[in-house]
Parts: structure tokens; sequence; C-alpha cells
């Protein structure tokens, strides 16, 4: 069984992110749940260990 490495408060992490404008965000662990971006925000899936974290694209506005 693989171990994960425990991260610390403060410590910097990439995510990835799926959907636009970007495909990496950094952050300080642990990460915002929701980052403001455009016109929509990132919503953190912190679905399993650190290392598979990822945000969410979600669109918002009149034609989302």
């Amino acid at each position: 069984m693989r171990q994960t490495r425990r991260m610390e408060v403060g410590e910097q992490m990439m995510i990835p992110c799926r959907g636009e404008p970007t495909g990496w965000r950094t952050a300080t662990f642990p990460p915002p749940l929701e980052v403001e971006a455009g016109d929509g925000l990132y919503v953190l899936v912190d679905d399993g260990p650190p290392e598979h974290w990822m945000y969410e694209f979600v669109a918002i506005g009149a034609d989302a």
C-alpha cells in the first residue's frame, strides 16, 4: 500500500484545474474551497488524498 505524505499547514501546493481559464493554481494548505476567477469560480474537489485534489471551474452568469 502506498503511503501519502502528510501536508503541513501553510505548505504551498499546485492543484490542477478542470475547465477554464487556467490549468493549475497554487494554494497554501489547506486550500480555499472556492476561488473567484473571471466569470466564475473554482470549486475544490477534495476526494481522496491531497495529491488527487483538483479545482473544477463553474461559470456564473446569465449564460451559465
